[in-house]
Parts: structure tokens; C-alpha cells; sequence
């Protein structure tokens, strides 16, 4: 009796591991990409501001 148990365990073990894993796995991918996306958005505005290429062009001169 306490087989049957420890067998029926492990196989409602296995099928939620398999399960987690095929909903979980991809966010390990798609996770970093879409938070790159969602983190540049917000820059697009700042393309065609002026002051902002000066400042990238100053600061280009300090580096090393």
C-alpha cells in the first residue's frame, strides 16, 4: 500500500515538474529581451536632443 503511494507521489511529482518547466524555461529567454525592450522605450525621446549628443561627445574626449 504505501508503494502505490510513494509511485503515485512521484508520477504527480514528474507531471508538475514537467509542467512548471515548460511554463518557467522560456522566461529564462524572453525575460532579459523583453526587459531590454521595456528599458530603451522610455530613451527613444531623448535621440534627437541636442544637448544630450554634446554631452556624449564631451564625454567621449575623457575616455581612455
Amino acid at each position: 500500500m504505501d508503494l502505490k503511494i510513494i509511485g503515485l507521489a512521484a508520477l504527480v511529482n514528474a507531471a508538475l515538474t514537467i509542467a512548471l518547466s515548460f511554463i518557467f524555461f522560456p522566461l529564462l529567454f524572453l525575460g532579459p529581451i523583453i526587459g531590454g525592450f521595456l528599458s530603451s522605450y522610455p530613451g527613444k525621446g531623448y535621440e534627437d536632443y541636442d544637448v544630450m549628443k554634446r554631452m556624449e561627445w564631451l564625454l567621449g574626449l575623457f575616455q581612455v
